[in-house]
């Protein structure tokens, strides 16, 4: 498909490579944009990793991206000011607000935010994609959560309703259904880790040990990380193989007791923790890997860009919890044959899945999106 090249600011709150989540997925998109020929900048509005303001550029894969980065310390005045400077100087068609609360406020309360993107250039279309709704959106389970939670909501129906947002889109139904705004989309996200060898054939570990990966955060329902060992160590069974786990990346607090349940049912010598690693060499254990855990459930993993990154390397992965008795058609995506669950039959084939770019999948569906409005 051809799309009309456009000029676009994206607005996030960090840029900091491999310590943001919005940051990496703006700059990936931003860099995968650049590649179909339009002109990106990334500005972001509330850096915790700078000191000093820095304007210049950053690196996606091989792609250099223009940006200005403000520091968190700044006051909202220095803000305003170095945010319409910039944004005026790329002359955009759009702006992307990249938007997670605590992005741009300690406490997720950025009660001033709306009024910074006002003071920015009039007449642009605005574009707005919620990664992270307000506090307990998911559930809250305690009163300071819940108080959090209901301001976050008050200030987030705020920024939409009084906000002339062209496009409104989020990852997963749950998150839109919660906007409760007719005119958002489903824009799907992409895995955290890049494919630069689109080519690449997948060859899984074929030798006695059955590996599989933990590849992010571990969440403190570990009842049901322990149902999730216990079904892959009996698939790793069935296949007279050794289950042998890698927990990869920046694993959490939970990680010691993930460890210690791990290690009660396969043992201690099976387990591996990596800690943080580039992006090539995860990609090098997404490769070799037979299977892959997740710590999200069916209806939240598609916002999971460490679960996502794993069914784009073609690995097949045991979300939490059981699998849902009745699942809506508009909810069965390309993944949903490698998707599997706590509570099904052991009877895998190994089969392999197709790779799958992600990345290219969601940046023209992007465009689709702003070319009709």
């Amino acid at each position: 498909m051809n799309f009309s090249k456009i000029n676009i600011v994206f607005i996030c709150g960090s840029l900091e490579p491999g310590k943001d989540g919005v940051g990496d997925y703006t700059r990936r998109l931003a860099g995968e944009l650049v590649r179909m020929g339009n002109n990106v900048f990334l500005l972001s509005i509330y850096d915790r990793f700078v000191t000093d303001l820095y304007e210049g550029h950053i690196m996606d894969t091989t792609t250099r991206l223009n940006c200005l980065r403000i520091p968190a310390n700044y006051t909202f005045n220095q803000r305003v000011t170095y945010s319409r400077s910039f944004t005026k100087k790329c002359q955009p068609d759009w702006i992307s607000l990249q938007y997670v609360p605590f992005s741009f406020h300690p406490k997720g309360l950025h009660i001033r935010l709306k009024s910074l993107l006002k003071n920015l250039n009039p007449g642009v279309k605005w574009h707005i994609m919620f990664h992270e709704l307000w506090t307990g959106s998911q559930g809250a389970n305690d009163l300071k959560t819940k108080i959090y939670g209901r301001l976050q909501k008050i200030i987030i129906r705020n920024l939409v309703r009084k906000f002339n947002f062209s496009v409104i889109t989020t990852s997963i139904e749950n998150y839109q259904k919660a906007i409760d705004f007719k005119q958002s989309f489903l824009l799907p996200i992409f895995g955290n880790i890049p494919q630069l060898n689109y080519k690449i054939e997948l060859k899984r570990n074929s030798g006695n040990l059955f590996r599989v990966i933990v590849f992010g955060t571990i969440t403190n329902d570990l009842d049901l990380f322990n149902k999730q060992i216990i079904w892959l160590n009996s698939l790793a069974h069935a296949a007279h193989k050794k289950m042998e786990l890698f927990f990869i990346g920046n694993s959490g607090s939970n990680l010691t007791h993930a460890k210690a349940i791990a290690a009660n049912i396969i043992g201690d010598e099976l387990i591996n923790i990596t800690g943080f690693l580039s992006e090539d060499v995860i990609a090098s254990h997404l490769i070799a890997a037979d299977f892959g855990i997740s710590r999200a459930d069916f209806e939240y993993y598609g916002k999971s860009g460490t679960t996502l990154s794993m069914l784009e390397y073609g690995l097949p992965v045991l979300l939490k919890g059981e699998r849902p008795l009745n699942i809506k058609e508009s909810t069965v995506d390309k993944y949903f044959p490698q998707l599997y669950f706590p509570n099904d039959s052991i009877g895998f084939d190994f089969r392999e899945f197709k790779f799958h770019n992600g990345l290219f999948s969601t940046t023209t569906a992007f465009l689709d999106l702003l070319s009709v409005r």
